[in-house]
């Protein structure tokens, strides 16, 4: 939409509701620059809430010193060692965070010398640029999203053109605790153009060398490459560079590497020729050979694994090697072999499960009573409820269960389970008991089922979300003022009505 044509409906809008000329002129005033940038005009907080489609309330509530029951914290295993802390958002919050990242943030240019977490580009990017030289200098900023503040994010907003209420409201959305939380998908840009000056601070430094420097960052990996620089000044130039920015270089990770020397930068060399490290390599070789000699059970016993995705993590590997060196003939021998293991396993347990199915409708419910064993406080939840009262045709691969925020199970091999980490109304709310071969089983119950799908459409897919939400109102039993009464608690008011209002017409 041109500002001509906002301005034409926003005058038309006003008028009818009595807004002075004075008004009027203060609000298009505050609406063109932001119109112009192709951003989001936003007055308030209730505005954004009606373009997110959450509650007033709950945006004030995930705002809120409070903030932290939006989250959950779980470690990732780190390549050397020890474990990375990541502080994840739950998923309503993150759809308000990927509403932020892809109307607002996305607008925003970056400078070209950053090169992750931007749409169209990859890791070739940033490494492709120091191919073939003689000196590579990596740096690393350390304790990097955590050292952004809620100011400077506040500053963001503020210099896109928004109030300081909808800077402070989008700031807070995005923060944690005074700081970008790790996980949240909008913690990546906001901190590209957060060093949007930085980079190009570097850059103008580097091209003033002779020879030139280059320069790439890829999210805290700075690389810098050419055949002849000192890396002494470089070193002291960055360091002043980020304290202007409250940052600093975790120096355990600086690196200089010779061409004499194997010079890897983002996991990957660029001595002569880009390509994955020979262990990469030689991992998904000696996987493959063994896969084909013993057979996956026997592999898998063997090296002691019981990753259920296995399979893919080696296609993975393939996948990227082959994004590197996309004519590498061996490894797409690998990828293919790997496509059939894996179609033939789906095989297996499409046949595994449609014999529980077709030779006993009810036989898939045994495995209640074993997951009850190994997370007692587990509710079925999501594709399992609504499978459960007969909502969906669909047959879950898994079984959904959800648990309180502050518990932790260990998953087993079999029965599959996905777990959701849920708390207050989320795991209280709508929790019945139900018995199945004389255990009793919890179970969320029906419109609180329903509820669960619209709320979490991402991650079971909208068209099953409908679905769920179609069959409970063919139901004679429906009982749409539940409905309502729990889409409210659970800050899925707007979307439900929207949703009742089109489907019950």
């Amino acid at each position: 939409m041109t500002y001509k044509e906002y301005e034409t409906l926003f005058r038309h809008k006003a008028q009818n509701v009595g807004y002075s000329e004075d008004d009027i002129k203060s609000h298009l005033d505050y609406a063109k620059p932001l119109i112009e940038k192709g951003l989001p005009v936003i007055y308030n907080t209730s505005h954004l809430s009606s373009l997110v489609g959450y509650t007033r309330n709950y945006l004030k509530r995930v705002v809120s010193p409070r903030t932290p029951h939006f989250y959950r914290t779980f470690k990732v295993k780190k390549k050397d060692r020890g474990y990375r802390v990541i502080t994840e958002p739950l998923p309503s919050l993150k759809e308000i965070q990927h509403w932020i990242l892809e109307n607002i943030l996305y607008k925003v240019p970056v400078s070209k010398f950053s090169k992750a977490y931007t749409p169209n580009k990859s890791i070739l990017d940033s490494v492709k640029w120091h191919k073939g030289k003689k000196k590579i200098l990596t740096l690393d900023i350390e304790n990097f999203f955590p050292s952004i503040t809620l100011d400077e994010t506040d500053k963001i907003f503020k210099n896109l053109g928004y109030s300081p209420i909808v800077s402070g409201l989008l700031s807070k959305l995005c923060c944690l605790q005074g700081q970008l939380p790790t996980g949240a998908p909008t913690s990546p840009y906001l901190s590209n153009i957060f060093l949007q000056s930085f980079d190009d601070k570097v850059a103008s430094y580097c091209n003033s060398k002779e020879p030139k420097v280059r320069y790439t960052r890829y999210a805290d990996d700075l690389t810098f490459s050419a055949n002849e620089f000192d890396e002494n000044e470089l070193i002291n130039f960055i360091e002043v560079t980020l304290a202007g920015h409250s940052l600093k270089l975790n120096e355990s990770k600086t690196r200089l590497m010779l061409s004499s020397q194997r010079q890897i930068t983002l996991g990957l060399v660029v001595n002569e020729k880009i390509q994955a490290p020979k262990e990469k390599r030689k991992e998904l070789r000696q996987a493959v050979y063994y896969i084909k000699k013993f057979g996956l059970k026997d592999h898998l016993r063997k090296i002691n694994c019981q990753k259920q995705n296995y399979l893919r993590h080696l296609l993975g590997t393939a996948r990227f090697i082959l994004f590197i060196d996309p004519n590498n003939k061996e490894v797409l021998g690998y990828k293919e072999s790997i496509e059939k293991w894996i179609a033939n396993e789906n095989m297996r347990v499409l046949k595994e499960s449609l014999d529980k199915v077709i030779g006993n409708p009810d036989e898939w419910q045994s495995d209640f009573a074993e997951i009850t064993t190994i997370a007692p406080q587990g509710v079925l939840c999501l594709l399992s409820a609504a499978s459960y009262y007969d909502l969906t045709t669909f047959i879950p691969s898994m079984h959904y269960i959800a648990i309180e925020k502050s518990s932790n199970i260990i998953k087993p091999a079999y029965p599959p389970l996905e777990v959701f980490y849920w708390e207050g109304d989320n795991y209280t709310l709508g929790k019945i008991k139900i018995n199945i071969e004389d255990t009793d089983i919890q179970i969320f119950d029906i419109e609180k089922t329903v509820c669960d799908a619209i709320k979490y459409k991402r991650e079971i897919g909208n068209e099953l979300a409908i679905e769920i939400l179609k069959n409970y109102l063919k139901r004679q039993d429906r009982d749409i003022s539940k409905l309502t009464d729990y889409a409210t608690k659970l800050s899925i008011e707007n979307q439900m009505k929207i949703l009742l209002n089109t489907l019950l017409v």
